[in-house]
Parts: structure tokens; C-alpha cells; sequence
């Protein structure tokens, strides 16, 4: 179980959680090296989409990306945090890997969650 500041979400069990960890281990470790192509809620907005197949990956990717309207028109999304400036500014954010990591990340967690009743539609 996992509780948040806005829910909490539980997860069944996964085939083979040494994989799991050890493709996410890789992950880190890559990071280490240079900056991956991951944005943690854009990302997860783009798995989401595929796991549940409603509405397009990318645009949801980009929803979370460029971020709702705030004050006057102006945006705020991951794309304003200065860190994701300093590494991927003038590049593509979701140009390869983002997908395949993205998916690594999120797939599996994501294809484990069980809905709690509050959240049952």
C-alpha cells in the first residue's frame, strides 16, 4: 500500500519482483551516468494512457509536460523545472528513450494497482 497526500493506492502481487528491481536498479544506475529521459508525472501520464488504453500516450505525456494554465495564460508543467531545463532544453523530451523508460518505471506498478472501493466508478 502506498499513501500520498492526495490517496492511497494498493498493489497486488508482481511475478517477479527481483526483474522488476533490477530493471529499475539499472535505470538509477544509467542515471548516474547522464540524464534519462524521465519526468515523473509526464511519464506516468503516458504509461497510464497505455495501461488503460484511454487517450492518446503522447498527448498526455505533453499535457503533464507544458502543464494547466495558470494566471494570465502562462503555463507551469515539468517543463519550467530548471533541472529539466538545464538538461533537455531545445531537445525533444519525449524523443527515445522516454517511452521505453517511462514504460519500465510505470507498467508494471501500474498494472498492479487495485482500485479501492472510493475509488470504483
Amino acid at each position: 500500500m502506498l499513501i500520498g497526500r492526495d490517496g492511497a493506492v494498493t498493489f497486488g502481487p508482481i511475478t517477479s519482483p527481483q526483474d522488476e528491481l533490477r530493471v529499475l536498479c539499472d535505470l538509477y544506475l544509467e542515471g548516474l551516468s547522464r540524464p534519462l529521459s524521465f519526468y515523473p508525472n509526464a511519464s506516468m501520464a503516458f504509461a497510464d494512457a497505455i495501461v488503460s488504453g484511454q487517450g492518446d500516450p503522447l498527448k498526455k505525456a505533453y499535457d503533464k509536460w507544458d502543464g494547466p494554465y495558470r494566471r494570465v495564460g502562462k503555463r507551469e508543467g515539468e517543463k519550467d523545472d530548471l533541472y529539466f531545463k538545464l538538461c533537455f532544453e531545445g531537445l525533444d523530451p519525449f524523443a527515445h528513450p522516454f517511452a521505453e523508460i517511462a514504460r519500465k518505471v510505470f507498467e508494471t506498478m501500474l498494472r498492479n494497482r487495485e482500485l479501492n472501493e472510493h475509488d470504483a466508478v
